[in-house]
């Protein structure tokens, strides 16, 4: 879905799908594709319709052997390294009618269904990260030794332990009253948008403090707290950012 100049912004897609005889040519750029570099397949979005509103858009399944289809190389990020992400243009790109998904004009309808399992279940992944984290300063703190006592003896390391784990399971609990609303066909935009926005903030915030309990050794590679922090951060902003969720939040609550 992405492009330069639509990133939070869905509704104005620069990418636009013209209709031919037997499908559609697609001329455009999309930025910061995961797995763009090495994907065999591209789920795409392109305008088809520029005066339809939330039907102005569709969503399009995309073979990397396509010709007009040409895939960057991967961006340089300072975290996430193992997902590489990439620039993927198109050029008068023919995809035949049977690789629309869903229905014509329905790309925002096809974007939010996955968005609501990406915000989900995908940050599942910071929990998994949150608890290694706390694990690993546990064992630290235990270790090792400030004026005359174990770390973990000091009230403000305690404390500070004890917030992680608070978000850590905060977030857990939101995050499955998310899939229980998924699961039971209720609406569950703003139990996701909570989820989504409790964890990767938490995801942060428990990386910073790993490194303040870690002190100098944080930024040493081989304890790789430094690594947990730099793959933290882009969880604010990849699937919609913080303030997005916010927002999302502010209007399933009638504001």
């Amino acid at each position: 879905m992405t492009e330069p100049e639509a990133g939070s912004d869905i509704s104005r897609l620069a990418t636009t799908a013209t209709q031919v005889d037997g499908g559609y040519l697609l001329d455009g750029v999309k930025s910061f594709v995961s797995n763009g570099p090495v994907a065999d397949l591209y789920v795409t979005y392109a305008t088809t319709n520029p005066d339809g509103g939330y039907f102005a858009s569709t969503a399009f399944a995309v073979d990397r052997d396509t010709p007009g289809l040409v895939a960057g190389g991967p961006m340089a990020k300072s975290g996430l390294t193992a997902c590489q992400a990439g620039e993927v243009r198109f050029t008068r790109c023919f995809v035949p009618d049977d690789r629309v998904l869903g229905s014509p004009g329905q790309g925002q309808l096809v974007f939010r269904t996955s968005m609501r399992w990406e915000r989900s279940c995908l940050f599942a992944i910071y929990l998994g990260q949150q608890e290694r984290l706390i694990q690993e300063c546990v064992r630290h703190v235990r270790d090792r030794r400030q004026f005359g006592k174990r770390l973990a003896d000091l009230q403000p390391v305690a404390d500070r332990l004890a917030d992680m784990k608070l978000r850590l399971e905060s977030g857990r609990l939101l995050l499955y009253r998310a899939c229980t609303e998924i699961d039971g066909g209720q609406d569950p935009d703003l139990w996701i948008a909570l989820a989504k926005l409790a964890v990767s903030e938490a995801a942060v915030a428990t990386a910073l403090d790993a490194t303040r309990i870690f002190g100098g050794r944080a930024f040493l590679t081989e304890y790789g707290i430094e690594e947990q922090l730099r793959d933290a951060v882009p969880a604010t902003t990849f699937s919609g950012t913080s303030d997005i969720q916010r927002q999302l939040i502010a209007r399933e609550m009638g504001l």
